[in-house]
């Protein structure tokens, strides 16, 4: 018998080959590689080498489809390509294919999008009414709104002489409230004229308060210097200026 290595006459009897050390038993292709006893070629030599008779259907002892890369490793019938990864050997043709790149993400300032938007503007930002003019100038400051709902510093919104909208849509409202998810749209109206104040609570989801008293359903209520409103969740104290007769 000879050695399938170095080709040396090995007795019988003899697991190993004396001139190379090979077990008799394994069987090497001409580069060392080691064979299946069904393989009629090295697969490793020629890929997709035919196996027991049947055709492009060669596999590697032990190994799966997703190990060997069948024809997606090859571009034939099967076989592994040697120290190749599925990646390195399953492009087109035997070629090595390239993994593919993440998208780039849309451009969008340097900042994520998030799939959530509720779309309404921080203060800062809120679009005001169109102004009250009289004459070219605002209407004469009349007082102030001040709460600490939101801010422990403590806020103020101005209330001028005639008609102030107070609600959640600053392109609707003299006094935007933005802050405050229970205040309507356009939750109340603030009359102001000749030194008087009248409130009127405009059919809010949340109500207006005045004292702690609901005013819902009254056509308005007369407001005092140092009142307090409330707005939804939100708490205010009236400052009125002095007016001019008083």
């Amino acid at each position: 018998m000879k050695c399938a290595n170095c080709g040396a006459e090995v007795a019988d009897g003899i697991d190993y080959c004396a001139a190379c050390g090979t077990s008799v038993a394994v069987r090497l292709c001409p580069n060392g590689h080691v064979m299946d006893p069904a393989w009629v070629e090295c697969m490793y030599c020629t890929p997709g080498a035919a196996s027991a008779g049947q055709a492009g259907t060669s596999s590697v002892k032990g190994k799966t489809l997703i190990e060997t890369g069948g024809s997606a490793a090859t571009g034939q019938g099967g076989g592994l390509i040697k120290g190749a990864t599925l990646f390195e050997g399953g492009g087109p043709s035997g070629t090595a294919a390239t993994p593919p790149k993440p998208s780039a993400p849309a451009a969008s300032g340097g900042k994520k999008k998030t799939l959530f938007d509720p779309g309404v503007a921080p203060a800062s930002q809120a679009p005001a009414p169109a102004a009250r003019t009289s004459g070219g100038h605002l209407p004469r400051l009349a007082g102030w709104l001040v709460t600490f709902s939101h801010d422990q510093s403590g806020a103020d919104y101005r209330l001028r002489e005639g008609r102030n909208t107070i609600g959640a849509d600053p392109s609707e409202c003299e006094v935007a409230i933005i802050e405050d998810p229970s205040i309507s749209s356009k939750h109340a109206v603030v009359m102001i004229r000749g030194g008087k104040l009248q409130i009127r609570d405009n059919d809010s989801t949340n109500g207006t308060f005045v004292n702690g008293e609901d005013i819902f359903g009254e056509a308005s209520k007369i407001l005092k210097n140092l009142d307090r409103v409330k707005f939804g969740s939100t708490e205010c104290l009236l400052v009125m200026l002095p007016h001019d007769d008083e």
